[in-house]
């Protein structure tokens, strides 16, 4: 029976913590949202037969006709092309997440070493049977104690607390009862080799700070390649319309070879072969404006992508017109100029250096790791004792009762 009324509060404060779900089993909320199972195993036929179109008559369009007539056209200039890539891409935006999450990081391992304020309270009420009139069989104790644990960048800690108790009791032989006891207490313990020195604490902020110089490095690399990204993107879309022209003015001189090819057959002046040659060649023609259509699709939905512009969606139908003009520069570059600003420009190289920065820090962590654990500890402390409050405080500032408490602690593996 005993046994059961002092599990049944354990078993109750574990049943808070976990709610209705036991704490030592997985539940099925752990596992997070589970869609249905033919979701993730079935795999459904597409019905392409919704979509087709068997009553639209096909019509035959002049190949040489403007394939995007009707369509409304903006024309985007190369400046406003990498404005709107900065501003919209989404593949920058994901980016610019991680120097964030990289700085909070930083601020995550510098709070580390942040101050702590503690406090506590206890109170006891003791009735045990006692072997000698000396000790009390009732004792009724208030204790708290409040103070500040500031770390050091070292690895050391000062702890900085005021304990304070109140003792109540039957003995018959107690000289205060009740009694008030104070302490004033300053301690500092201090690692000397293994988790001692400023560079082996300090190994987490390090890494953490590199790694937000990683994060920017790589943010700065994806702009860099975003905005040629983009630049590629238009002058491809500027050459695929620049290509559906010329293919179009072959299909006419194609049309003109053949209409020529056909007189002179007729003319007698010419074998049937030749009218067969210039249908191939027109039929040839006719082949490149497709794939030229085709091209001028493929680039404007690759340039849409890149500035994800509003209004300028992929699934748009605005046709995208470029306003910069080709401006070809010839430029005479040297193999060692060019090395060296690759080294010291190229953020993959940067990145790297940074990388070894870090494995440097670690090895030295490491090392330190290895070491023996060899601890020095430090306390002083100012007693005070008396039948009130004030008589306690009073004796403890007049420092007459202080401790001096040196330890030393030392671990060694074998």
């Amino acid at each position: 029976g005993r046994v059961r009324r002092a599990a049944a509060p354990a078993f109750a404060l574990a049943a808070l913590a976990g709610g209705c779900a036991s704490p030592f089993h997985t539940a099925l909320d752990d596992y997070g949202p589970r869609p249905p199972m033919e979701r993730l195993r079935d795999v459904q036929r597409f019905p392409t037969e919704m979509f087709a179109q068997t009553d639209t008559p096909t019509q035959e369009k002049d190949p040489t006709a403007d394939p995007f007539a009707g369509m409304e056209r903006v024309e985007v200039t190369l400046e406003q092309a990498r404005a709107w890539t900065l501003q919209n891409n989404l593949d920058l935006q994901v980016v610019l997440i991680d120097p964030v999450i990289a700085n909070e990081r930083l601020n995550e391992e510098e709070g580390r070493f942040e101050s702590v304020f503690f406090t506590n309270l206890r109170y006891s009420n003791l009735e045990q049977p006692t072997s000698s009139t000396l000790d009390g069989s009732e004792v009724v104790d208030y204790s708290g104690n409040m103070g500040v644990r500031i770390p050091m960048r070292t690895g050391g800690q000062v702890t900085v607390n005021l304990p304070v108790n109140q003792n109540e009791t039957n003995n018959q032989f107690s000289f205060l009862n009740p009694s008030y006891q104070t302490d004033f207490a300053v301690s500092i313990s201090q690692p000397l080799l293994r988790g001692g020195g400023r560079r082996a604490n300090t190994h987490g902020i390090r890494i953490a700070a590199i790694n937000t110089q990683i994060s920017q490095a790589r943010t700065k690399l994806e702009v860099i390649r975003q905005l040629a990204a983009v630049e590629r993107a238009y002058w491809r879309m500027y050459a695929a319309t620049a290509a559906l022209e010329v293919a179009q003015q072959q299909y006419e001189l194609a049309s003109e070879q053949l209409e020529r090819a056909r007189r002179q057959v007729r003319a007698g002046q010419a074998a049937e072969v030749e009218v067969t040659r210039a249908e191939s060649g027109v039929a040839d023609r006719l082949e490149s404006i497709i794939i030229a259509v085709n091209s001028v699709q493929t680039t404007q939905r690759e340039l849409k992508r890149i500035m994800n512009q509003a209004g300028l969606d992929i699934g748009t139908s605005i046709l995208v017109e470029p306003g910069t003009p080709p401006d070809p520069v010839e430029y005479d570059f040297t193999g060692e100029s060019l090395t060296a600003r690759a080294v010291q420009n190229r953020m993959e190289m940067l990145e790297l250096e940074l990388q070894l920065a870090q494995d440097v820090s670690t090895i030295d962590f490491e090392r330190n790791q290895a070491l023996p654990l060899f601890t020095v500890d430090y306390t002083y402390r100012m007693n005070g004792l008396g039948g009130k409050w004030n008589d306690s405080f009073r004796q403890m500032g007049e420092g007459d009762f202080d401790d001096h408490v040196v330890s030393v602690n030392a671990e060694v593996p074998i």
